[in-house]
């Protein structure tokens, strides 16, 4: 146990982290398992569950999956909302919906409370028989509020009864459940000193969140977010939410889901995550889309691969010229971020790299965990053509959106200048290409954009060269020019230097 009363460090175990990611065969996000090997029992994260997942066979396959985790010392609360069982109720189905919100009279919240108990009496036993420690916890460890009254489409204000807010969670009992190696089990019912009160999950599990600062909340068995083709949109920031709601791909019920996640991402700043997941099925081949359940997607979404929606709060970005406006964070700080970020391809930046671009005036982009760099400068014997010449995330913070925020700033605050933005990648280095070529396809339509690949004079080399911005008639010889600037990397694969 740490000083504080809280699970300490050594109550993870980094061994059977690793062997768990070995065991699962899946792609994993660095910093996610980083952060899991060193963090306490009570950061680590949140999972709530949707009432698809109480159902038998999921419910069975999700306690499989946390008991999977709890043998690597990773122990997560789980917040549990309503099931089926509650269309059963005399009455609950025709109930008043006022702004999304379910009158819920006496004699209903009895009925709501007794299932509910029911259903944590269930997810605890389904925990227990997967060979793992479950607590139920207390009702009246979440503090709630009444939520009142609401405003109908008439204007009319509506009583909603006993439905209640979260007001405080007692985090005591759920880290005490922790540190004793338990499953904590909360209910989406609260009680508010006199009565119980019907209470949404997803707000409890982000109250506990906020409570616990844990680094991820998980909805499982919710509808990931989807683009206007039906693609799972990956990652989204509050930008990027805040565009789709305009443009009405984000629309009804998960207007809410994505505002609820922004607020507490707001709060808890950025290195956190929420992320939404769907069911996982299988066909008789073991492939998708056969009614068999495969993963509820706690282990994917967990360690940062899954196919769900992640939301973050990027880090801010601040620009820089190359000179002593830079020296708050340094030259070497910036060099340290490109050279680990490339240590894996065996490149490292020439010593004289800073003097050799310092001609070209650039502009340095970097976040505020200093975890991540870009450096732009204009392109030689182009007009409104800046280059990128080095974009970098620190391998432990990959999987953040880093990259991605710093890309944004880089395009937008080239645009508002109306300059066109190129830049280049080893045509062999596949993770580079992925997140260039995703990229791409999720600018606006009517921004001109291409990517080449073209050799160099290195015997054997090629570069896959990026522009946005550039006209058609103007792109492949702007690519040829790219793709002939001198390199900038020392490649310790050969006795060579290539870029």
């Amino acid at each position: 146990m740490s000083e504080s009363g809280a699970p300490g460090r050594d109550d993870t175990h980094p061994s059977r982290i690793d062997t768990i990611i070995q065991e699962l065969g899946i792609p994993t996000v660095t910093y996610w398992t980083h952060a899991f090997r060193e963090l306490p029992r009570d950061r680590v994260g949140v999972v709530k569950v949707s009432g698809k997942l109480l159902e038998p066979e999921p419910l069975a396959q999700l306690a499989d999956e946390m008991a999977y985790l709890a043998r690597a010392g990773l122990f997560l609360p789980l917040v549990f909302g309503g099931g089926k069982q509650y269309n059963d109720i005399p009455g609950y189905k025709d109930a008043r919906k006022v702004n999304g919100f379910r009158v819920t009279s006496a004699d209903l919240m009895k009925q709501i409370l007794e299932i509910a108990r029911e259903n944590q009496q269930r997810i605890c036993e389904a925990l227990q028989r997967a060979g793992i420690l479950a607590d139920a916890i207390p009702l009246e460890a979440l503090v709630a509020e009444r939520h009142g009254f609401e405003m109908n489409e008439r204007g009319e204000r509506v009583d909603t009864g006993y439905v209640g807010d979260v007001a405080s969670i007692d985090t005591c009992v759920i880290r005490d459940a922790l540190s004793h190696g338990a499953i904590p089990v909360v209910a989406h019912v609260g009680f508010d000193g006199a009565d119980y009160l019907n209470i949404n999950a997803t707000p409890v599990a982000t109250e506990l969140v906020r409570s616990l600062r844990a680094l991820k909340l998980l909805l499982l068995g919710d509808s990931p977010v989807y683009d206007q083709k039906g693609r799972v949109i990956p990652t989204l920031s509050r930008r990027d939410v805040r565009r789709l709601i305009a443009e009405g791909v984000i629309n009804r019920g998960m207007v809410t889901n994505c505002t609820t996640a922004l607020d507490l991402l707001a709060h808890l700043g950025p290195g956190h995550a929420v992320q939404i997941t769907s069911l996982k099925e299988r066909n008789g081949d073991g492939g998708q889309n056969s009614g068999a359940l495969a993963s509820t997607g706690l282990l994917e979404e967990l360690v940062g691969s899954g196919t769900g929606t992640m939301f973050v709060e990027p880090s801010n970005v601040s620009t820089y010229s190359l000179g002593p406006a830079l020296e708050r964070i340094g030259e070497k700080v910036i060099r340290t971020i490109i050279n680990q970020a490339f240590a894996s391809q065996r490149k490292r930046l020439f010593g004289e790299y800073f003097n050799l671009i310092k001609a070209h005036y650039p502009t340095v982009y970097v976040d505020d965990l200093q975890a991540g760099v870009a450096i732009v400068y204009p392109l030689p014997r182009e007009e409104r053509v800046a280059y990128l010449c080095k974009l970098a995330v620190l391998p432990a913070y990959e999987g953040i959106g880093i990259g991605k925020t710093l890309m944004d700033h880089v395009l937008r605050q080239q645009r508002a200048k109306q300059n066109a933005v190129v830049w280049r990648t080893s045509s062999d280095n596949t993770r580079a290409l992925a997140f260039y070529d995703d990229l791409l396809t999720r600018l606006p339509s009517d921004i001109p954009q291409s990517k080449h690949v073209l050799p160099t004079t290195s015997e054997g080399h090629t570069y896959t060269v990026y522009n946005v911005g550039v006209p058609a008639r103007h792109q492949r010889v702007v690519a040829y020019r790219v793709a002939h600037l001198p390199p900038s990397f020392l490649d310790l694969r050969h006795t060579d230097s290539s870029s």
